[in-house]
């Protein structure tokens, strides 16, 4: 019988460790997102991911350092 080759995941798919995040919202607004998060068929944090992901592209966070002992790239504005 064959061996099923197993495959991994892309980078940008493998999940990360959850960080849990607390905001404080205006009442309306906790019940606009809950409501619209519900209507969506996500979860709360499903929906913020979301919302961060589309919303909040300007800035890139990333350790662009080659090695240890080597200073730091430059880092470059997108929106310059």
């Amino acid at each position: 019988m064959a061996r099923k080759r197993q495959t991994s995941k892309p980078a940008d798919q493998q999940a990360e460790k959850p960080v849990k995040l607390t905001l404080t919202l205006a009442g309306d607004l906790a019940k606009r997102f809950g409501v619209h998060a519900e209507m969506a068929g996500l979860s709360k944090s499903e929906l913020f991911a979301d919302l961060v992901k589309t919303g909040c592209r300007r800035w890139v966070v990333s350790d662009r350092q080659g090695g240890v002992g080597e200073p730091p790239a430059e880092v470059v504005d997108p929106a310059a």
